[in-house]
């Protein structure tokens, strides 16, 4: 296993600077390269499996630290700071921050980054008034608690250091 992943990440370290060839190689790591007929077999696991399989697990686990002590409770560390109130955003404090902003965009945004940009004038009264209404309310839409995540890479990764 260790030589594969070494394998890997020296690819990927080689390939660096062409994605072209990084998508090739992740293809191959997640077999997209062979494309499954109609015909052939059908996945080696099901979703079915896979609820059997963690639950199994889960229950092994539970299991096995029936007869332990639960943990001592972590030490109350002292608020540092608190909030207790949130000053409401002027319109040009918006204004500055949605132009300040890189041009980039994501499938998640309501309206790319240089459409926004090229409209603030626009929508800014509505801008600041959501933006004040969440500060106000202290809460954020369900709408808005989406994300993202792209793992990175081994080169980005902060190393930790070993006792």
């Amino acid at each position: 296993m260790a030589k594969k992943n070494k394998y890997w990440t020296d690819r990927f370290s080689a390939e660096r600077g062409t994605p072209a060839k990084l998508w090739q190689s992740l293809s191959k790591i997640l077999r997209k390269d062979k494309e499954l007929d109609s015909s052939s077999a059908s996945p080696t696991h099901s979703a079915d499996q896979f609820i059997q399989f963690f639950s199994h697990k889960v229950e092994t686990i539970r299991k096995n630290k029936e007869n332990c002590p639960p943990p001592p409770p972590a030490p109350l560390r002292p608020a540092i700071a608190s909030l207790t109130e949130l000053k409401a955003c002027t319109e040009d404090e918006v204004r500055r921050v949605i132009l300040s902003m890189p041009t980039k965009s994501c499938t998640l945004d309501p309206i790319p980054m240089f459409l926004l940009k090229k409209s603030v004038d626009v929508l800014l009264p509505y801008l600041t008034a959501m933006i004040n209404a969440s500060l106000r309310e202290g809460r954020l839409p369900a709408s808005q608690k989406h994300a993202i995540l792209t793992p990175l890479s081994e080169e980005t990764v902060p190393r930790r250091r070993r006792p």
